[in-house]
């Protein structure tokens, strides 16, 4: 007699999403969309990572995952040296890799999933030509994904770097790491406004940091003084666009990102094609377009 209850969901397929940081708030929307993807699928979706990144963490979840010979693994890419090997040994045993929001080209991975982060930094860029009236000191700051993976945060930066090169008014001057604290893009704008007062312009690459920066500048009033590119489209990033407190937003899909990494594995496994580079776009929006703004959401 079967006793498997009549709503068990029988699944398929057995997949590992590592993430670079569980706790914050971009990954726990990956893990959403690679959750509902799942559904579909009928595939067991693993989520983990470390708590506050730690390369060797991540090390250790991706040889635990090959151990139990699970069927695809979505890995989030910071130290090639470190998980290159593993990543190939994974391929090599069989199970299918694909790399999420972070790279590694060298690698036997079967693909990529997520932005382009140049195209990153030239709608970054963008953002501040609209919101600059007279010239534009600029502090690039890199949190989340891009605090700890050099090439990544190299690559935006080299495309901010020439998306504003032309233009006289707008300057970079400084260039920032939050680092995996929440409290890092505190410090960091309270620097700023006391040891940098040229700095009117603020730009961010994660949400977390985005929301700490409006939480400092309005507890401070200071929101007359630096004007925000924020990063994310979450309910309170969007807030204080609505308000004033951001003038705009660059964001990215992460539970596009998410789905994608599992239909990907799915595909793999299934032996149909898969584009090497899966790209999960990216988008702007500021107080004009807010409202009917929901392009890949």
């Amino acid at each position: 007699m079967d006793d498997t209850p009549k709503n068990a969901q029988i699944f398929r397929y057995h997949f590992v999403v590592i993430a670079q940081n569980i706790n914050e708030t971009f990954w726990q929307s990956v893990k959403s969309g690679a959750q509902n993807a799942g559904q579909k699928y009928a595939a067991a979706v693993e989520f983990i990572g470390p708590e506050v990144q730690d390369d060797d963490e991540e090390l250790k979840y991706l040889n635990i995952a090959i151990a139990c010979n699970v069927d695809g693994i979505a890995v989030y890419v910071t130290d090639k040296s470190k998980l290159s090997p593993v990543i190939n040994k994974a391929v090599e045993r069989g199970i299918n890799v694909v790399t999420i929001e972070s790279d590694d080209k060298n690698s036997r991975r079967k693909a990529y999933i997520g932005p382009n982060n140049y195209e990153i930094g030239a709608a970054q860029a963008s953002l501040v030509r609209e919101a600059v009236n007279g010239e534009s000191n600029v502090a690039l700051i890199f949190g989340g994904n891009y605090a700890e993976n050099q090439d990544s945060s190299e690559e935006l930066l080299q495309s901010f770097k020439k998306s504003i090169e032309s233009d006289k008014n707008i300057r970079l001057k400084s260039v920032k790491n939050s680092g995996s604290s929440y409290f890092g893009a505190e410090k960091i704008i309270r620097n700023i406004l006391y040891d940098e007062p040229d700095i009117n312009t603020v730009v961010c690459t994660s949400s977390d940091d985005t929301l700490e920066i409006a939480r400092v500048l309005l507890d401070l009033n200071k929101t007359s003084d630096i004007t925000v590119i924020g990063y994310g489209y979450s309910s309170q990033v969007r807030d204080y666009i609505k308000n004033g407190v951001i003038f705009g937003s660059v964001y990215e899909n992460p539970e596009k990102t998410g789905s994608k990494s599992i239909e990907c594995l799915v595909n793999l496994l299934n032996m149909k094609d898969v584009s090497s580079n899966i790209n999960t776009g990216v988008y702007k929006v500021t107080r004009n377009n807010l409202v009917s703004n929901s392009d890949g959401l």
